[in-house]
């Protein structure tokens, strides 16, 4: 339901600003939502199952093991359509450039990055603060926003 809202943002803003959303756009934009959402109810089962702290009533109903795989499918579905979109005809039309598609290795190290986080710091509880206190997490977002610049007017 939390996915399904950041697409209808996602729908709305196209809308609203005239402009044609990709396919691939509104999908990733589901998968990554997706993939955060899990990762903070992964935050929640772990205080459950490790202090015995109850953050929400539904922690009872997951396991470690069952988030850990949806974890594991939404991120590999989340790589697999950021490289569909990359190499899709309508971002091919639109920027010739051949750059781009290095920008999946800035992808792929996030991706990596934030699953360390996950798994080893055992800190996925707001994403929000993940993100704002990891420098390399805020490295490679901007070191993937350069190389679209690059691409786009390059």
């Amino acid at each position: 339901i939390v996915s399904l809202g950041f697409v209808f943002r996602i729908l709305i803003g196209g809308f609203v600003g005239e402009i044609e959303l990709s396919k691939w756009i509104i999908i990733m934009i589901f998968l990554l939502s997706l993939f955060l959402s899990v990762s903070k109810r992964r935050d929640d089962v772990f205080q459950f199952e490790n202090h015995n702290k109850i953050n929400r009533l539904v922690v009872s109903q997951y396991n470690l093991e069952f988030i850990d795989k949806l974890i594991s499918i939404i991120s590999t579905t989340l790589l697999v359509s950021y490289l569909l979109f990359i190499s899709s005809n309508e971002v091919l039309s639109k920027y010739p450039s051949e750059f781009h598609i290095f920008s999946f290795f800035f992808v792929l190290m996030g991706v990596f990055r934030y699953i360390q986080i996950i798994y080893v710091e055992n800190k996925s509880g707001s994403p929000v603060k993940v993100f704002f206190n990891d420098k390399f997490l805020k490295a490679i977002l901007l070191l993937w926003i350069l190389l679209f610049l690059i691409t786009i007017y390059i």
